[in-house]
C-alpha cells in the first residue's frame, strides 16, 4: 500500500457513490481508472517530464477534504467587480452553487446533468479518456463536473466564470474539477478561469477544461493562476476547432509551489485559428512547465503564439511549445516565440519550441530569447532618481505589457493587471 498508484485504486470505490453501474458515466471512469493504473505517474525519464518530477505528487498523502461553506463564501473574492453571471465554483471539487447570486445561465447557454450524459454505447467529450495519466485520474475520481452547451448563434458579452479552488487547511487535498463546454456555429464566448490554494498543507488540483468549438465561432479563453503557497496544479486544456472556429488563450502564472499545464489546440477542418498568449511570473522555490500543442490537421489554418516569463529567486520555468503542421495540412501559418527575462543568477528556464511539418507549402517561424535586465536602462532610470527596486519594477512591468495590452475584455484587463502589479511589486521586495 505504499506505492501511491495502488493507495489512489484502494481509494476509488467511495466516489462511485450515486453513478449507476451501468451508465457511460461510470463505464468511462473504470476506464480511465484502468489506464492510470497501466501508466502509472509520469517520470523524469519521460521526454515530455524531462524537466518536472512528479515526486511531491506520489509522496504526499493526498485526501479528498470535506468542503467547507465559508470556503465558498471566500471564493466570491475572486470574481470580477461586475460579474452579470452566475459563476461555477468548485472547492475541493465540488460545486458551490453560488445561485444566490443575480444573473443565472445566460441565455442561449445550457446545463447538462452529468447523470444524462447517456447510455453505454453513446459518446460524449466529458467522457473521453486520453493517453495522459493525470487526464484520466481526472476523469476517474472527478465528484462533480460540469457540462456547458452553447447554443447557435448565441453572443455572449460578458465574461463567464469557472473557479477552482483548493482548500487544505486541515489536511492535504486533492480534487479533479472536470468541464466541458460545447459551442454552437456562429457563437462566441468569453471564460475566465481562476485557480487559488489555500491552507497551510499541500494542496493538488487537477482540472481538465475541454471545448468542442463549433464553425465559425469563436472562444476567448482567459487562465488565471491565482496561486498559494502550498498549491500543485496540474491543468489540461483541449481545444477542437471546426471550420473557420478560433479559439484564443491567455494565461496568467501569477504564483504557485508546483504547476504543469498542457494546452492543446486542434485545428480540424480548414479555416480554424489560433492565438496563444501566456505570462509567468516566477519567484522563490517555485516550478512551472508549460507545454503547448498546436496540431495544425488541414489546409489554411493559422496560428500565433507567444509566452514570455518574468523568473525571480530560485525558481525554475520549462517552455516546450510544439507546432505540428501534418502533411495535407498546406497553406498553414504559424508562428511561435518564447522570450524569457532572468531576474536573479539563480534562476532557470528550460525553453524548447519546436516546429514538426510534414507539408510543403507552408510559412511556420519559432523562436526563443533569454536574458538579464540591461543595465544600462537600470542606469537610465536611476539616474534620474528612481530607486533600483522602482526602476525593476517598472522594467519588468513593460516586458509584460505586450501580454496584457492584448486583453480584449476591459474588466479582465483591469483585473489582471492589478495582480500583475502586486505580483511584481512582492518579487522585487529586498531591492532597493
Amino acid at each position: 500500500m505504499n506505492d501511491p498508484v495502488t493507495q489512489y485504486i484502494a481509494s476509488h470505490p467511495a466516489y462511485r457513490e450515486g453513478i449507476p453501474t451501468d451508465s457511460a458515466l461510470h463505464q468511462a471512469r473504470m476506464t480511465a481508472l484502468a489506464q492510470f493504473r497501466a501508466a502509472g505517474f509520469p517520470t523524469t525519464r519521460m521526454e515530455q517530464w524531462k524537466y518536472t518530477s512528479t515526486r511531491l505528487l506520489r509522496e504526499t498523502p493526498f485526501q479528498h477534504v470535506t468542503t467547507h461553506d465559508e470556503t465558498f463564501q471566500l471564493a466570491e473574492s475572486l470574481l470580477l467587480a461586475n460579474t452579470a453571471h452566475t459563476p461555477w465554483v468548485f472547492v475541493n471539487g465540488r460545486r458551490n452553487p453560488l445561485d444566490s447570486k443575480p444573473g443565472g445561465l445566460p441565455p442561449g447557454v445550457k446545463e447538462v446533468p452529468l447523470p444524462s450524459l447517456g447510455s453505454p454505447s453513446d459518446s460524449h467529450p466529458f467522457l473521453n479518456s486520453s493517453s495522459r495519466p493525470f487526464d484520466n485520474l481526472n476523469l476517474a475520481f472527478c465528484e462533480d463536473g460540469l457540462v456547458l452547451e452553447v447554443q447557435p448563434n448565441t453572443i455572449i458579452e460578458e465574461p463567464l466564470q469557472f473557479i477552482f479552488v483548493g482548500d487544505a487547511r486541515e489536511h492535504p487535498a486533492v480534487s479533479h474539477p472536470r468541464v466541458t463546454v460545447s459551442v454552437g456555429h456562429n457563437s462566441q464566448i468569453t471564460i475566465l478561469q481562476t485557480h487559488l490554494g489555500l491552507g497551510e498543507a499541500p494542496c493538488w488540483l487537477n482540472s481538465v477544461v475541454q471545448f468542442q468549438v463549433g464553425a465559425n465561432a469563436q472562444v476567448n479563453h482567459h487562465i488565471l493562476h491565482r496561486g498559494g503557497d502550498q498549491l500543485h496544479y496540474v491543468g489540461d486544456v483541449q481545444a477542437h476547432l471546426q471550420r473557420d472556429a478560433r479559439y484564443n488563450s491567455t494565461t496568467w502564472w501569477l504564483g504557485g509551489m508546483w504547476t504543469r499545464n498542457d494546452l492543446d489546440v486542434h485545428c480540424e477542418e480548414p479555416g480554424a485559428s489560433t492565438t496563444l498568449h501566456g505570462l509567468y511570473l516566477t519567484d522563490h522555490s517555485e516550478h512551472l512547465d508549460n507545454h503547448t500543442l498546436i496540431n495544425h490537421q488541414v489546409p489554411r489554418c493559422q496560428s500565433q503564439e507567444l509566452y514570455k516569463g518574468a523568473l525571480g529567486g530560485k525558481s525554475k520555468a520549462v517552455f516546450n511549445g510544439r507546432v505540428v503542421v501534418q502533411k495535407d495540412a498546406q497553406h498553414t501559418d504559424s508562428s511561435q516565440s518564447n522570450r524569457n527575462l532572468l531576474l536573479s543568477k539563480q534562476a532557470t528556464i528550460h525553453t524548447k519550441p519546436e516546429l514538426e511539418i510534414y507539408a510543403d507549402d507552408v510559412s511556420c517561424a519559432h523562436g526563443t530569447t533569454v536574458g538579464q535586465m540591461e543595465e544600462d536602462e537600470l542606469f537610465y532610470l536611476r539616474s534620474r532618481g528612481i530607486g533600483l527596486r522602482d526602476a525593476r519594477i517598472m522594467l519588468t512591468r513593460a516586458f509584460c505589457a505586450e501580454i496584457l495590452d492584448a486583453i480584449p475584455h476591459p474588466d479582465i484587463r483591469q483585473h489582471v493587471e492589478a495582480l500583475v502589479d502586486e505580483r511584481l511589486t512582492q518579487m522585487t521586495e529586498g531591492s532597493s
